[in-house]
């Protein structure tokens, strides 16, 4: 079935995809959101993934708190919101906390950085905004930069691999956990050049 009003026509499979493959992280998603009603909830996870984020760069309860107050009640979420990109919002909430994974595992914090990184990588890519991931990987890319930088100088360079090997596992555990949905997306990319 196509839906002929979604950017000049795309499978309605696209648009909210459910796999049974999923289920369970759809169950981890609701439990990260308590179970709340549906935009409150993604209030929430906006809030509780800067929040995350803000406790990884050390922050006080109480600031990391007012951070998350600020962040998420930012004028723009509440624009996706009403201009319907929901998933595009979903895929936002989840890159802080993201960021929070890869900060604690090159801080020595393995198994919490991976399990973080694993975790909200499989979340972002199941939103289905694979635009905002990509451009998250700059993001990334960046921060690696920096970390092997500061290894490199301060001649902790086995520390580094082995931070980035703990993550390019959990990447890769996040991207597999979304096979179904990233299979259908190539599928689809081949009959169109959005």
């Amino acid at each position: 079935r196509w839906n002929l009003s979604m950017f000049g026509g795309m499978p309605t499979y696209q648009m909210s995809p459910t796999y049974d493959s999923t289920h369970p992280q759809d169950l981890l998603k609701k439990a990260y959101s308590l179970f709340l009603p549906n935009y409150v909830g993604l209030v929430f996870i906006m809030l509780l993934g800067f929040y995350i984020l803000m406790r990884a760069l050390k922050a006080s309860p109480l600031l990391s708190a007012l951070g998350a107050v600020i962040w998420a009640f930012s004028s723009y979420f509440f624009i996706l919101i009403a201009a319907g990109h929901i998933w595009k919002f979903i895929t936002l909430a989840y890159i802080p906390p993201t960021i929070a994974g890869l900060l604690f595992a090159y801080r020595g914090r393995y198994w919490l950085g991976g399990l973080l990184f694993a975790l909200f990588t499989a979340f972002q890519i199941s939103a289905n905004h694979i635009q905002m991931s990509y451009y998250f990987l700059f993001v990334m890319l960046f921060i690696v930069i920096a970390f092997a930088v500061d290894a490199v100088h301060n001649h902790t360079l086995p520390a580094f691999l082995k931070s980035s090997a703990v993550l390019v596992i959990a990447g890769l555990l996040g991207v597999m956990a979304n096979a179904s949905s990233l299979y259908h997306t190539y599928e689809y990319s081949k009959e169109t050049m959005r």
